[in-house]
């Protein structure tokens, strides 16, 4: 990594200097794709917000643009292939006040009762209007499921895809589409890894093109932010991050089991979708949690206009709060990247009154969980992140151990695990698609739903104003990006876990 001061002359280079041989090609023997950056610094004030605050006090400088990148993305894998380097330096007197201050702010955002409306309606209840804005039109904010991990990805793999996706439309065989005499799966085209391939995110490049008015199937130039990673054609065809997220909903579906008669709890409404496909795929009954004022109100929205309301029941309400009346009413419970926000103190908590709702003999509880290795976990929840503090106030990313030991504990032993599933690295594609489309729509649509929003912004003088709104801005990319990379990189990850009752012989082996 390149690191330019803020007189622009000074240059110091972090990292294996072998890096910056390869990458301008002059020792020809080394042939492995080094990851390089450029830091440039705007702001002084940005070293003294590193040495407080470590990455969170980066992340604070981005948004702040005290600090500039020629790739976000990169910049990310090299504190991530650097991170016992760089933990070593936190030793120090300024790094331990750093990490008390941090355990007080994790007090401050823990999830009681009013704790957890405040922290939920810190993210979710920004308008509908802009998540709207970046999300599929089923509206799930959770990782979708893809046949394949980096089809959106520019470049050979892209061209691939568009080629396959222009042969299916003229003719297809048993399933297959002809491309140039050979046959193809309609999945797509995967790359030899299996994973995302690696997408760059330039800043400093200006995006002079407007996208709408680009011909079919072009790619748009880099943003002015990321830069770097362009908008995928398919997007004006088929929007396969829908079919992605209907995918997932699937997958919950098909584990739950669910059946007419049954009775289905979903704790965490987001905006309804799983509760629809749940009563349109098998004419159960739903009853479904939020704390999310916002989130209640369009889901009921949506529940109505596919004339569901008399099936599905959305409640304002917290877990711990469901009445005694509730008590072994529900055959099945399903809750998709909700646990997060629970905190990893009231994990029990929550299994426990799963357990005390769910059907004795025959019930099936399935989470999807977005989870932390467990190797940092321990370090890891003593920290207050860029994510804890920014994105999601309270929210903690629990292993898969603990979430295990959680179910064990709160339930005495009465859920038993039957199966899980990762899907972490579909995520990064995820994350991708929403950055795409929080760019392609910030200023039609995000800009002014933030403006009216916020009085306090919006009242500001012009340039202030600005300021604000570009503080935001970066805000999120940050999230997309620093998100993205964690799961390209598998250092966090996003798990499906089934728990079941002991001898409930009614639910399908799960052959996955």
């Amino acid at each position: 990594m390149e690191i330019i001061e803020q007189d622009g002359k000074q240059r110091t280079l972090f990292g294996d200097p072998v890096s910056k041989r390869a990458i301008t090609k002059k020792d020809k023997s080394i042939n492995h794709e080094f990851t390089h950056a450029v830091l440039n610094v705007k702001n002084d004030i940005f070293w003294i917000r590193l040495a407080l605050g470590s990455d969170l006090g980066f992340a604070e400088s981005y948004m702040l643009a005290e600090v500039e990148t020629n790739d976000l993305g990169d910049c990310f894998k090299l504190f991530i292939q650097n991170r016992e380097v760089l933990s070593n330096l936190s030793i120090g007197l300024i790094s331990k006040a750093s990490s008390y201050l941090q355990s007080v702010l994790n007090k401050r955002y823990a999830n009681t009762k009013s704790g957890s409306l405040r922290n939920i309606g810190a993210h979710y209840d920004i308008s509908n209007r802009m998540y709207e804005a970046f999300l599929s039109k089923d509206m799930m904010y959770s990782c979708a499921v893809f046949p394949t991990l980096d089809a959106d990805v520019s470049g050979p793999l892209l061209e691939s895809v568009r080629n396959l996706k222009a042969a299916e439309e003229q003719a297809t065989t048993n399933g297959h589409a002809h491309i140039n005499g050979h046959s193809h799966p309609r999945s797509g085209i995967v790359s030899e890894r299996g994973i995302a391939a690696p997408v760059r995110y330039d800043l400093g490049q200006q995006n002079t093109t407007n996208e709408a008015n680009a011909p079919d199937g072009q790619l748009t130039p880099p943003d002015s932010i990321t830069g770097g990673a362009p908008r995928s054609p398919l997007l004006l065809a088929k929007d396969e991050l829908e079919d992605g997220q209907l995918r997932k909903v699937r997958l919950h579906l098909d584990r739950a089991s669910l059946q007419s008669n049954h009775t289905l709890l979903e704790i965490g409404t987001g905006w309804g979708t799983l509760a629809i496909e749940a009563v349109r795929s098998s004419g159960c009954k739903v009853d479904s949690l939020t704390l999310s004022v916002e989130q209640k109100a369009l889901a009921e929205q949506r529940i109505a206009k596919a004339g569901l309301q008399d099936k599905i029941k959305v409640h304002l309400m917290d877990y711990r709060d469901m009445p005694i009346e509730w008590n072994e009413r529900f055959d099945r419970i399903i809750s998709i990247e909700m646990l997060e926000a629970v905190g990893i103190e009231y994990l029990p908590t929550y299994f426990e009154n799963v357990n005390r709702v769910l059907k004795r003999d025959t019930g099936v509880c399935v989470v999807q969980v977005i989870t932390m290795p467990e190797e940092r976990f321990d370090s890891y929840i003593n920290e207050v992140d860029f994510i804890r503090k920014w994105i999601f106030p309270g929210g903690v990313l629990p292993s898969v151990t603990a979430l295990i030991d959680a179910a064990t504990k709160g339930a005495k032993g009465s859920l038993i695990l039957d199966t899980v599933h990762s899907i972490g690295p579909h995520y990064a594609r995820t994350l991708r698609e929403w950055r795409q489309r929080f760019e392609q729509h910030f200023d039609e649509r995000i800009r002014p739903a933030l403006l009216d929003d916020h009085a306090e912004i919006r009242h500001l003088s012009p340039s202030e104003k600005q300021k604000q709104v570009q503080i935001f801005r970066r805000k999120w990319l940050y999230y997309f990006i620093y998100c993205e990379i964690g799961f390209t990189e598998r250092v966090i990850g996003d798990h499906i876990l089934s728990f079941t009752r002991s001898g409930n012989k009614s639910l399908p082996v799960c052959c996955m």
